[in-house]
């Protein structure tokens, strides 16, 4: 029985016999016209009918009334109200709450358990909690609120709504090109801040660290084929699609972007102006020449030549855009930038001569040629940032990857195995499969996204599927010796962009203490050639058997301690602490001279010779029948005991 001025109720009706019929009474003054029906999500899996009274706080709610399968609300046959019955003999049977239902939204509330949600193919709304969350609506007409937090709204099909208020935070929107963003009160159009940053719209916010990104928006030159076509405020009034744009060009015309430039869907070459410039070269196989400043240029569809100039360039890249080559001299720090539907885990990188190799989905009509990024300086592009989630990958990152091993299940490969202790990456396309891993940092990529996942523990083995754990369950992963060991451990495991569990995660959810890795030196092996060792960090060995050789550091910090251990040297650029994992040994460096690294590269412009180390520890520099060149510079002060340090301040030059 329920009444007006009862409250709030929950209802948890649990029969073992699904064959029950359970009612819901209303007292006398409530009728089917004073209920409003709502379905509301609260973690994966699982939602809840409530039905309230209009004008008034009171509800009830039916926990667990409903299984989420595939986006759709399936009736527990186990936790369901069978009839509501009214005071005056009439009644809703279950068909006609069902079909109340249809005429309302589904409510979804993220939770500290559950901050990834998605919708029903019906008109939802879904609500993020005080934290970063990802909604998403998929189809239907779409309420989405992420709350407080930098949160992932992402609408799917239909008229969308994206609710924002003073303090939410930073979102990203993915939005069709049909919905709307929403301001509560508090906010009006003199408080926007309306620019253009790649092909994303920004809505920054005057006295205010919040800010809006809608991914993709200008993908198109007309601006329409995604984002948003509206924003609304709480006094009524609003700004049009081509309100935005026109505001989109005058700010950015502010902050000195000097040309926007389209190409044709012909060949064409394109020259930029001094000034900033943002290019669009659109189709054909175009040349485009960003000459000074601070350029944007996008190639488009077609194989296109890009080269950026002077200044801090970005080359904007997206799904199907070709086979594209960047010349990058020039100088500036400069960037590629992957539009959305681009993630980190769809790139892979390879080294052809001097040149970088980026390939997209592993599809050969899809890459990026960098030429001579390998040779450095003006060459290289400094990071790849992602658009979809802001990711970003520096030269180190690059380089780590491209020594990265790629094993996947796909084309009925189920057992992987790591045969050389390095980092892998395990694609995971479903079944049941093993993972025999044996060193490395180590993840595993659900091919087939999901948002939450099952785990258990077969000895020393992991169990993990995006199902629950059973014999009739024919899509588990199993990692082989998880528990056994530091070198077994895969240390992530990537749900899907926005999900992620680790191995330490897993540990503690098992109440077993976490292993400390045991730290691996590579050897680095060189012959009597003249060798250059590119160093990206790391515990390494270099055993070097002659010849002028050269160690360039990428990616570190700049400054630079050595010490003696010995006859080797120990060089890193941070001081060598016990947690320093970042040092890099010269064996016999003291004690041969064809064991000599004659030049240690730390930057583009600052490098120390063997010569110098050897006088900073009062050693006789061996006599040698190579050719010594003159190194970059030589900053700093030393001193003469078992560490020198040299920073690259200007008081030390």
């Amino acid at each position: 029985m329920f009444g007006r001025g009862d409250g709030n109720d929950k209802i948890i009706n649990y029969d073992s016999d699904s064959g029950q019929n359970d009612i819901i009474k209303f007292e006398e003054d409530i009728t089917k016209d004073d209920l409003i029906f709502k379905r509301v999500r609260t973690s994966d899996g699982v939602g809840d009918l409530v039905v309230s009274i209009k004008g008034t706080k009171d509800s009830i709610c039916v926990s667990g009334m409903f299984n989420v399968v595939d986006n759709n609300h399936i009736l527990n046959e186990q936790y369901k109200i069978n009839k509501i019955e009214f005071s005056d003999g009439s009644y809703m049977d279950l068909e006609a709450i069902q079909l109340a239902l249809k005429n309302n939204n589904v409510i979804i509330h993220s939770s500290y358990f559950w901050r990834n949600n998605e919708g029903s193919d019906e008109d939802d709304e879904i609500y993020g909690d005080d934290d970063s969350n990802y909604l998403a609506g998929n189809k239907g007409d779409d309420i989405l609120i992420g709350g407080k937090g930098a949160d992932r709204l992402d609408g799917g099909e239909g008229a969308d709504t994206y609710v924002f208020a003073k303090g939410d935070g930073n979102d990203t929107i993915s939005a069709d090109g049909n919905d709307i963003i929403k301001f509560k009160e508090g906010i009006s159009k003199d408080d926007l801040l309306i620019t253009r940053e790649y092909s994303n719209l920004k809505i920054n916010f005057k006295n205010s660290d919040d800010s809006i990104t809608v991914s993709g928006m200008f993908y198109e030159a007309d601006g329409n084929s995604q984002g948003i076509k509206a924003i609304e405020f709480s006094d009524g009034s609003s700004l049009s699609l081509e309100d935005i744009r026109k505001t989109v060009l005058a700010n950015n015309d502010s902050v000195d972007i000097h040309d926007i430039i389209y190409g044709f869907n012909t060949d064409d070459v394109i020259m930029g102006s001094s000034q900033m410039n943002f290019i669009r070269a659109r189709g054909g196989n175009d040349t485009v020449y960003g000459k000074e400043g601070n350029d944007t240029i996008s190639g488009d569809a077609g194989n296109d030549l890009l080269i950026g100039g002077e200044g801090d360039d970005t080359y904007e890249y997206n799904m199907g855009d070709g086979n594209d080559t960047i010349d990058n001299t020039g100088g500036g720090n400069d960037t590629i930038l992957f539009s959305y539907g681009i993630s980190k885990d769809d790139v892979s990188f390879k080294k052809d001569g001097n040149d970088l190799i980026v390939t997209v989905n592993k599809d050969s009509s899809q890459t990026i040629n960098v030429k001579n990024h390998f040779l450095g300086g003006d060459y290289a592009i400094d990071q790849i940032k992602f658009a979809s989630n802001g990711s970003v990958l520096s030269r180190k990152d690059i380089l780590k990857l491209m020594n990265t091993v790629h094993l996947t299940s796909e084309g009925g490969n189920n057992n992987l195995v790591d045969k050389g202790q390095k980092d892998n990456v395990y694609t995971y396309a479903g079944g049941r499969v093993t993972i025999s891993d044996n060193g490395g940092y180590d993840k595993v990529i659900f091919k087939n996204k999901t948002y939450s996942v099952n785990y258990s523990k077969k000895g020393d083995n992991l169990l993990i599927s995006a199902n629950k754990i059973t014999a009739s369950n024919n899509n588990v992963l199993e990692v082989k010796d998880f528990f056994k060991g530091a070198n077994h451990i895969i240390e992530d495991f990537d749900l899907s962009e926005y999900s992620l569990v680790t191995a330490r995660r897993i540990y503690e959810d098992f109440g077993i203490t976490y292993p400390v890795a045991q730290s691996k030196q590579e050897v680095l092996t060189g012959g009597k050639e003249d060798n250059v060792y590119i160093y990206t960090g790391g515990r390494k060995i270099i055993d070097d058997k002659g010849g002028n050789d050269r160690v360039v550091f990428q990616g570190l910090e700049e400054g630079l301690f050595y010490r003696q251990k010995g006859n080797n040297l120990l060089i890193s650029t941070k001081k060598m602490t016990t947690d320093n994992e970042d040092i890099l040994e010269v064996k016999n460096f003291f004690s041969s001279k064809n064991s000599i690294i004659e030049e240690f590269q730390i930057t583009d412009y600052w490098s120390v010779s063997a010569r110098k180390i050897y006088e900073d520890f009062d050693e006789t520099y061996p006599a040698s029948t190579s050719t010594q060149n003159a190194p970059l510079a030589l900053l700093g002060t030393t001193n003469k005991n078992n560490e020198a340090s040299l920073n690259d301040s200007a008081s030390d030059m």
